[in-house]
């Protein structure tokens, strides 16, 4: 892998699907039209694809939910950049555009109002859905924004 997308190195798929009829009975037993398959909302950092780990979801929400280590050219954290003036500029992307969430003094506080925003629009998900285990997925990934872990 080249390293321009971590998220799936050492991604395997689970022996039982590497039948596609097997997958296939799966998928049909899922709410799956116009969806994506996740492999890591449910349990977060999970390199596997199997029925245990995987479900199908907005394409917004997997968006949303989509995560890059820290830019590599400035070792900033996702959602933070500096600016000419030294103040460390805090954004979302999010529904195709781009929302400015302010100017921060450190790199700490930046990447703090970045992860409350995007606790907050996942919540938003969290709220509409039906789907249990996807919820109980989306709220653990709330936790770790609230702990600063993303």
């Amino acid at each position: 892998m080249d390293g321009t997308n971590p998220t799936y190195e050492d991604v395997s798929v689970c022996e039982e699907w590497l039948t596609y009829s097997k997958f296939k009975k799966w998928m049909l037993n899922q709410e799956h039209a116009g969806l994506e398959l996740d492999k890591d909302i449910i349990t977060i950092g999970n390199k596997l694809y199997s029925p245990e780990h995987c479900c199908f979801v907005n394409r917004k929400l997997n968006t949303l939910l989509r995560s890059r280590p820290n830019n590599s050219l400035t070792g900033l954290p996702l959602g933070v950049s500096i600016r000419p003036n030294g103040k460390f500029k805090a954004r979302i992307g999010y529904n195709g555009k781009t929302k400015a969430l302010g100017d921060y003094t450190t790199v700490a506080e930046a990447q703090s109002a970045y992860n409350k925003k995007k606790a907050e629009l996942i919540f938003q998900w969290v709220i509409k859905l039906e789907n249990p285990r996807i919820i109980d997925g989306l709220q653990r990934h709330i936790k770790e924004l609230q702990n600063g872990l993303q």
